[in-house]
């Protein structure tokens, strides 16, 4: 807007009198009015620039917050999903386990009824020689039963040992 400066009458041409003071406060009054206009603009520039920074850091900020958030998610499903692998594994290797222990029973019922062969073929053999039946074709055949039932009661302990082997690298 234009100030309207007033200037003094002519006919006063004292630096002193009061049309001469009107005049100076109001050129002094525009002076005044003009330097507050000037650093209200640099301060107002300044206020602007700083707002500008503090959004951009705002937003900068904002970014790197909801990319932490998406990695953290990300990491979080990960290891969600490794648990459940990890789950799914244990669960298998107990599947594992019960199926191993079972074979061995199985084993080791085979190996009970193996020896309790062997003793009754033992009792054969004594009660053969016993009767004096013809000795030695009896104790051909009960010596090869006995050798079998040997070669398989190896076999089988072999077996046992060998799932006793894995059941302890599983656990």
């Amino acid at each position: 807007f234009f100030l309207m400066i007033r200037r003094p009458p002519r006919s006063t041409q004292s630096r002193s009198s009061a049309a001469s003071d009107v005049y100076k406060r109001q050129v002094h009054g525009g002076i005044l009015q003009r330097k507050c206009r000037e650093i209200e603009d640099v301060y107002s520039d300044q206020a602007r620039e700083l707002q500008r920074t503090f959004e951009a850091q705002k937003n900068s900020q904002e970014r790197d917050l909801a990319e932490a958030k998406r990695k953290y998610q990300f990491d979080q499903q990960q290891l969600e999903e490794q648990f459940r692998q990890c789950r799914d594994y244990a669960s298998e290797l107990e599947k594992r386990i019960m199926i191993l222990s079972e074979e061995i029973e199985q084993l080791s019922k085979i190996n009970f009824e193996g020896q309790n062969e062997n003793k009754v073929l033992r009792n054969q053999i004594i009660a053969y020689e016993s009767s004096h039946k013809s000795v030695s074709d009896n104790l051909k055949e009960v010596e090869a039963r006995v050798s079998v039932i040997r070669n398989e009661n190896d076999r089988l302990n072999s077996l046992v040992q060998q799932k006793n082997k894995e059941i302890e690298e599983l656990q």
